[in-house]
């Protein structure tokens, strides 16, 4: 990649043999995979979150374009989008968890486009509500993942945290969801016109 690229370990560190129309996201990729110290877990966790917002807007494009969008259920939107939302909130997730601790697994992606959809539920509620079953939500959902996938701590680990249960929630993280929640049933709100109205 990088010597295709004419990144750094090229040897053309002038990049005079550098291609009209050269991919420059395969450079800066190259760039990464010579000094990835230079990429710090904000970046990567800013690449993540945009990255699920670009996947739904590239679905809202290909189908708005390819299928039109005068009756969006009978057009498909109702079968698509879902998924879409699922996915942005596990990436979104996944990318909080990157800046919050530095690194996050895989299990967060289930439990993150989880908790997205069902807080789109809360999407026509007042805020206050929002918050609060927001967090009620996300603190089930990780109950239920930890339960299921953190029995050895390996994940995350509230033993040590005051108010907890089974180590695998606590008080001041599910005071910590009522924001998220909020935000979260907010940021479905927004997806969820654009993909209808697009």
């Amino acid at each position: 990649l990088n010597r295709l690229t004419n990144g750094p370990g090229s040897g053309d560190l002038t990049r005079t043999g550098d291609r009209p129309g050269m991919n420059r996201v395969l450079y800066q990729l190259s760039y990464a995979a010579i000094d990835p110290a230079s990429f710090g877990i904000a970046e990567i966790s800013f690449v993540i979150i945009s990255l699920s917002f670009q996947f739904v807007k590239t679905f809202i494009r290909i189908f708005t374009k390819n299928i039109g969008n005068t009756h969006p259920e009978v057009n498909g939107v109702k079968y698509w989008k879902y998924p879409a939302l699922f996915c942005t909130g596990g990436l979104g997730y996944m990318g909080i968890e990157l800046l919050w601790r530095g690194w996050t697994h895989g299990a967060m992606f289930a439990a993150g486009g989880t908790c997205f959809l069902l807080l789109g539920k809360l999407k026509d509620q007042p805020p206050w509500l929002k918050a609060l079953a927001g967090a009620g939500i996300i603190t089930t959902v990780e109950l239920a993942t930890g339960l299921l996938l953190n029995r050895h701590f390996r994940i995350w680990d509230y033993r040590n945290a005051p108010v907890n249960f089974l180590g695998q929630i606590c008080l001041p993280y599910s005071l910590l969801w009522m924001p998220l929640g909020l935000a979260g049933a907010e940021c479905y709100r927004f997806l969820d016109k654009k993909m209808m109205h697009t």
